[in-house]
């Protein structure tokens, strides 16, 4: 959150599964904040395969996500569609 806060980088690539914090708790700590509201999250995950990735229509919480076994080339994609919608 210090980071998102002090960057406001122009994405966040979060991980679901996190040692001190499950990634859905911070996606709701950011959106609650002013300073990291608007910063577009992708949740990354291996808890999940790309075939239940596309069975959620790549979405959980109204937030993207993408499996941490997809290729190289869906993450840019994906990356790209959510800046290109943050960009309108």
């Amino acid at each position: 959150m210090k980071l998102a806060i002090e960057n406001k980088p122009d994405l966040i690539l979060l991980d679901v599964m996190m040692p001190k914090k499950h990634g859905g708790k911070v996606s709701e700590d950011l959106l609650s904040n002013n300073a990291t509201k608007n910063i577009p999250v992708i949740y990354l995950t291996s808890i999940i395969t790309e075939e239940e990735v596309k069975a959620q229509h790549g979405m959980v919480s109204g937030r993207p996500i993408i499996s941490k076994s997809s290729n190289r080339e869906e993450l840019l994609r994906r990356i790209n569609e959510v800046l290109s919608i943050k960009g309108k």
